[in-house]
This record gives structure tokens, sequence and C-alpha cells, in this order.
């Protein structure tokens, strides 16, 4: 289901995530952000981050393949299986010492290879990206650039996994 995006202004917008981050161990929806280049959604985001004493990574969707989010393929010679070491930009499975939870900045999802949007799906519904679990305290905030004044390229999806 293709879902019509609400303008809000920047403190409502504040307000929304703030609430969404409060619940979202109970969750499997993500809030999605979508603006202009360069107005200030990264900024926003990682002030939230620091507000709420939550460890911030921002990771940028559109330099990134299926591939990556999975880990790198490693042989584990004793179960004759290929094992997937954790990437190091995706959430580690322990909140870092002197947080209270992670907040996972997912930016230019819209530009991303739909590979990657597959992923996501898995990332936000299921709380796990590949085979590696995220901590119950990591909430998802995706984000994306509109694309009329720039002419780059938009992926379209479908934000089903946005309904949870």
């Amino acid at each position: 289901m293709k879902k019509q995006a609400s303008e809000v202004t920047i403190h409502e917008l504040k307000e929304i995530i703030e609430k969404y981050i409060a619940g979202s161990e109970n969750l499997n929806y993500a809030v999605k952000i979508l603006g202009h280049p360069g107005v200030g959604k990264s900024a926003l985001v990682k002030e939230i981050a620091d507000k709420i004493n939550y460890y911030f990574i921002d990771t940028r969707l559109a330099f990134k393949e299926n591939v990556d989010l999975g880990g790198y393929p490693v042989p584990d010679h004793e179960s004759r299986q290929m094992i997937y070491y954790r990437p190091k930009f995706i959430p580690p499975v322990e909140i870092p010492e002197g947080y209270d939870g992670i907040l996972w900045f997912l930016d230019e999802s819209n530009r991303a290879h739909p590979t990657v949007i597959q992923t996501l799906f898995q990332i936000i519904t299921e709380n796990k990206c590949g085979e590696h679990l995220l901590n119950k305290k990591t909430s998802i905030i995706l984000a994306g650039n509109l694309g009329e004044e720039d002419d780059t390229t938009i992926t379209q999806f479908d934000d089903s996994a946005l309904d949870g």
C-alpha cells in the first residue's frame, strides 16, 4: 500500500519521532522522513538521539548493496558452512555503555537498490539484518530525498513494511 505523506513542522516531527522511539520495542514498523537534500533530516534525527541518550548510527543506503547489509561471508571449516561477519555499520548486539538505546538512521532509502529495499523489510519487521539480530532497544528511522531538484534516480517502493 502506498502511503500519503503528511506535511509536518519540525516541532511535530520531533514529537512524532520521540513517541515512536518510546514505543518502538513493541512495534514492527518504522518512521520515514522525506525532504529535499540538505534540509537537515540527518541533523534532526541525530539531535533527537543525543537528547534521549541513544547511540546514533547513520547509514547511507544509496551506497550499499544487500550483501553489504548481510555481512562478509567466511567459511566455518568445522561446520562446513558459510558464516557472515557482522558489518561494522549495522547496530551492535549490545547497547554501547553509557547509552539507553540505539537509533539506526537509514538515509537515502528511496535511492537504494531494490535488493537493499527488500532487506529493509526484514530489518523493520523482523528486527534483524541478514542473520544478525538487532538489540530490542534499536529504533529504525528511514529518510529519503525528494528528487525534483537534483535529477537523481529514485527507487519507488511499496511502504508495506512501514505498516507492521
